[in-house]
Formats: structure tokens, sequence, C-alpha cells
């Protein structure tokens, strides 16, 4: 279980710096800072939202479990996740 979790949160990582350099293309990100995404700044929400949903449908598939339930149980966390980002980017002056 804390592979998973870990997984979905480095995929979710990259996801948010994918969506930053789609919104912010005069900034250059290296390949190091997208695989290695755990320092710095300049994240995207909604595109780790994003790209963690995706990585949680396509276990889900992968290995014939029911999508749903997965996200019932990882919902209250997504929610607090949320939260947390929004408190950061308005502190952070975005």
């Amino acid at each position: 279980m804390l592979i998973k979790i870990i997984l979905i949160l480095w995929v979710s990582m990259i996801g948010a710096r994918i969506l930053y350099g789609f919104h912010n293309s005069n900034k250059t990100i290296t390949l190091v800072e997208y695989v290695f995404p755990f320092a710095g700044s300049g994240y995207a929400l909604y595109g780790g939202l994003l790209s963690a949903i995706s990585a949680i449908w396509f276990y889900a598939f992968a290995k014939k479990e029911s999508f749903l339930e997965i996200m019932d149980c990882l919902t209250p966390g997504i929610l607090a996740g949320l939260g947390i980002g929004r408190i950061g980017c308005l502190l952070a002056g975005c």
C-alpha cells in the first residue's frame, strides 16, 4: 500500500510540473526537474489532481479492481491535499 501511495504522489507531482510548464512556457523546466519534482516551486494544482486520478484509474484497470471503491478511500486525502494546495497558492501569491 505504501508503494502505491508513493507512486501516486510521484505521478501527481510530475503532472503538476507538466501543467505548470504548459501554463508558463516562458520558464524552462529541465528533464531532471520533471523526473525528480520534489524540490523547488512551479506546480499546477489541477495537473497533479488529473494525473493522480489518471494513474489510479490505470492501476484499477490493470489490476481489475473497482475504480470507485479506490476513489472512495482516497477522496478525503484528495480533498485535504487540494485544500492545503490552495492555501499554499494563496500564501505564495498565486
